[in-house]
């Protein structure tokens, strides 16, 4: 149901012409400031998207340069690779043993 239907359906309001043009005008002055929010949104999304993309990338890229260090330290306490890996399994529960051995593995 149309605008103009409604007005006068329920509010027994009857346009003229001129101000039926007005009603169009509003009414596609409203469509272009919610196609305007909607992108402003969006956008605003975006950014803060990129934002946490960014700082969860510097926080995962700090933790693996520690996990390089601990590794590095450990070889040369003359620990083998094997003892490294179940060291890293030890302290990071969450990390599985094919992470542990490919973080071993880049370090070499």
């Amino acid at each position: 149901e149309n605008i103009q239907t409604r007005l006068k359906n329920d509010f027994d309001v009857h346009l003229t012409p001129e101000m039926k043009g007005d009603l169009d005008e509003m009414c596609n002055l409203s469509i272009g400031i919610e196609e305007r929010g909607f992108s402003k949104g969006i956008e605003k999304g975006i950014e803060q998207g990129i934002k946490q993309g960014i700082e969860q990338g510097i926080e995962q890229g700090v933790a693996r340069g520690k996990i390089y260090g601990v590794i590095e330290y450990l070889r040369d306490k003359g620990r083998s690779d094997q003892e490294i890996i179940a060291e890293l399994m030890d302290t990071n529960r969450n990390l599985t043993r094919e992470e542990a051995e490919e973080l071993v593995l880049q370090t070499v």
